[in-house]
């Protein structure tokens, strides 16, 4: 007999079997996971190279400003002078200097500040010898 419109054809029975899902597919399915740890480690070394050069770029205008101010406190000219030392003691104060930069300052304080500021004969600008005088406030 032929199928008519109105009847419905036949089911069709269709049985899966499956034995799970190939390695290669489970492999796969973490490629963008990879992706993603890839770009983020690699924005991470990015980021410490900007850091470290940075830094060093600081550590290289630090010590054109030191050069300048060794400069200005050997200088002949006092007010030159006392503007270099000022400045010396700001960078040795500073983040930048670490300790073998502060210990080059100290070196250069030392030969540089006894013969300027004690005068002759290790009598100071104000005409004391000796220890310094150290006054409470408001006595």
């Amino acid at each position: 007999m032929l199928p008519s419109a109105t009847t419905p054809p036949d089911p069709i029975r269709v049985d899966i079997v499956s034995n799970g899902t190939p390695w290669w597919e489970v492999v796969s399915s973490f490629g963008p996971l990879a992706i993603l740890l890839t770009a983020v480690i690699t924005g991470v070394f990015a980021w410490r190279n900007v850091r470290d050069r940075r830094e060093a770029d600081q550590r290289s205008q630090w010590w054109a400003r030191a050069e300048w101010a060794l400069d200005a406190a050997m200088s002949e000219d006092p007010p030159r002078q006392e503007i270099g030392l000022g400045v010396l003691d700001s960078l040795a104060a500073s983040d930048l200097a670490g300790p073998e930069e502060v210990a080059i300052l100290e070196v250069a304080w030392a030969r540089f500040l006894p013969s300027e500021v004690d005068g002759v004969d290790g009598v100071g600008e104000n005409g004391a010898a000796g220890e310094p005088i150290v006054e409470e406030a408001g006595q």
